[in-house]
């Protein structure tokens, strides 16, 4: 847990830059590196998401094409932290 609330949030960051400065791979490998993270704490739905950041990257695809698929994994990523927060007292 302390991985998800601690790394993710960042990694989501570092993939929001990446888009704004045109950097597929930095892109790839913040999506890449949290995946692991989602995919052992159920996180279906974002998970999902990540899969599909990747193939984006791989075919260099234009930022509006990802952009709401970028959106929808934070939206979820903050909620889940906020739930973890209240649920843990964190």
């Amino acid at each position: 847990m302390i991985l998800f609330t601690e790394e993710v949030p960042v990694e989501i960051r570092n993939m929001k830059e990446g888009l704004n400065e045109k950097d597929h791979k930095k892109v790839y490998y913040a999506a890449h590196k949290i995946k692991p993270t989602l995919d052992l704490l159920g996180m279906d739905i974002a998970y999902n998401d990540v899969l599909t950041i990747e193939e984006w990257t791989r075919v260099e695809g234009k930022k509006k094409e990802i952009k709401e698929v970028v959106k929808s994994l934070k939206d979820y990523v903050n909620l889940t932290l906020k739930e973890l927060k209240k649920d843990f007292n964190l």
